[in-house]
């Protein structure tokens, strides 16, 4: 069923029933971006639509991992 809210969607898209070297997670959501950025190390805001950008991923100074980040600006960003 599908709906019209803004509830924020954090989904692991390449499954988690085993360990694996990589991992896609779809994060969906009104103003999710603004809500991020604190944990990420290039600014979301700045960051260009359907491209790859290599990031870190840290919080209070402790480095989680690197990523490679690419932006689907919706509305149309289902199939992007």
């Amino acid at each position: 069923m599908f709906t019209d809210n803004d509830d924020t969607i954090i989904a692991c898209s390449s499954g988690n029933s085993t360990n694996s070297a990589i991992s896609i997670i779809r994060i969906a959501g009104e103003n999710i971006i603004d809500s991020l950025n604190p944990f990420f190390s290039i600014d979301l805001s700045l960051i260009k639509p359907r491209y790859s950008h290599l990031a870190r991923i840290s919080f209070r100074d402790v480095f989680y991992d690197e990523i490679v980040l690419t932006y689907f600006k919706g509305p149309h960003s289902y199939n992007g």
